[in-house]
């Protein structure tokens, strides 16, 4: 079993992601997708284990906590990366 380690490389894509996005800014979970289906590694080639499927997707968003879905206030079905207090 891998433990604390599955989904590293698809958790750290995600973390990328919001940071770039920008903090507190909403995004649709096709953009993260389409992010993560064309991330590129370190060697410049699309990553093999980054790319995964909405709802695959949707559960390590809820699981992470750095993610939170907005409530649908307008914004329905985007969600937003918080910083960590201790950052």
């Amino acid at each position: 079993m891998a433990g604390i380690h599955k989904h590293i490389y698809k958790r750290r894509a995600m973390t990328k992601f919001g940071q770039e996005k920008g903090v507190g800014e909403p995004f649709r979970l096709a953009e993260l997708l389409e992010y993560m289906r064309v991330f590129k590694g370190v060697n410049g080639k699309i990553h093999k284990s980054v790319p995964t499927t909405h709802i695959q997707l949707t559960s390590l968003l809820r699981i992470h906590p750095n993610f939170r879905f907005l409530p649908s206030d307008g914004n329905r079905g985007k969600w937003i990366y918080m910083e960590d207090e201790e950052e």
